[in-house]
């Protein structure tokens, strides 16, 4: 057997499923020949248990396994979503009927070989689809990866646009206010309109600041607390930057909502949007993972 032709082989992990010992322990040394970390399960009877706890890159499976068959635990383990993207080969003494082949294909596998094979056959093939498996894997993580980015650009995006329609309702509104003052003959009614306009503007002006203000107060004790978070995670976006200082000062969900002026639905979405980039699991964790951070 020509190993060198079969790199996706070395440290791939393959669980060997059958019913006959001897042709575990025959496909078992001659996979570790080829560089593979092998574990071999005889019988059927504890095969999902198995699998759930090695994780195998590939599974091959005989179709005849006493009690049961390969094609109902082929079905058992792709039912299972934590194991769906591991690749099944069957394998068969005896050719199959063309029901049976398509109930295999039907039920997860993605090959079938007939025994007894060759040697470079079955390691041609377990390698193709290891690779394969693996580059659907990088395919997957990488489309979550952009769908994120994209979804994390479409919320800076609404932020934004809620703050500018606000900005223009404000104004708006001042607007229409002032043209009302305009018409107003009596000089004294005028002058107290324009003062509760004048008012209004000023606790404006005041909420607008308020995240400045409670920036530039946190800025005094974490000078640079941006280019920490930067630093240990890049894809923290400015809003996710503005939720992490505020969750350091102990902030509520609603509190940071007010401040953001977005719904609590929204912080949320943040909050496990910026746990998962830190790769931490709980708010417990999330917010000692900050004060340790930003201390």
């Amino acid at each position: 057997m020509n190993i060198r032709h079969y790199s996706f082989l070395h440290d791939a992990e393959i669980l060997i499923v059958d019913d006959d010992e001897p042709v575990l322990m025959l496909w078992s040394q001659l996979l570790r020949l080829a560089g593979a970390q092998v574990s071999t399960e005889l019988g059927g009877e504890n095969v999902v248990a198995r699998v759930q706890e090695l994780m195998p890159d590939i599974i091959l499976m005989d179709v005849q396994l006493g009690t049961t068959t390969g094609f109902d635990l082929c079905n058992e383990i792709q039912s299972n979503a934590a194991l769906r993207a591991i690749p099944i080969i069957l394998m068969s003494g005896t050719s199959l009927a063309t029901e049976d082949i398509v109930r295999g294909f039907r039920f997860g596998a993605v090959d079938y070989v007939l025994k007894p094979f060759q040697s470079d056959e079955l390691c041609a093939r377990l390698s193709s689809h290891i690779e394969l498996a693996r580059y659907r894997e990088q395919y997957r993580e990488f489309a979550m990866m952009l769908h994120t980015e994209l979804d994390q650009q479409y919320q800076e995006y609404v932020y934004q646009k809620v703050q500018m329609n606000k900005a223009q309702g404000i104004l708006q509104q001042f607007k229409q206010e002032i043209e009302q003052v305009l018409s107003i003959g009596n000089e004294r009614d005028r002058i107290a309109k324009l003062r509760t306009i004048s008012s209004a503007l000023d606790e404006e002006i005041r909420d607008w600041d308020s995240w400045h203000t409670m920036e530039r107060e946190f800025r005094k004790v974490h000078e640079n607390y941006q280019q920490v978070l930067l630093q240990a995670y890049p894809k923290l976006s400015k809003t996710e930057i503005r939720v992490c200082m505020m969750i350091r000062l102990n902030h509520s969900s609603k509190a940071i909502a007010e401040m953001l002026q977005v719904g609590v639905p929204t912080v949320e979405i943040y909050r496990h949007r910026i746990r998962k980039k830190m790769g931490l699991h709980s708010e417990e964790n999330f917010y000692t993972h900050l004060v340790r951070m930003l201390s």
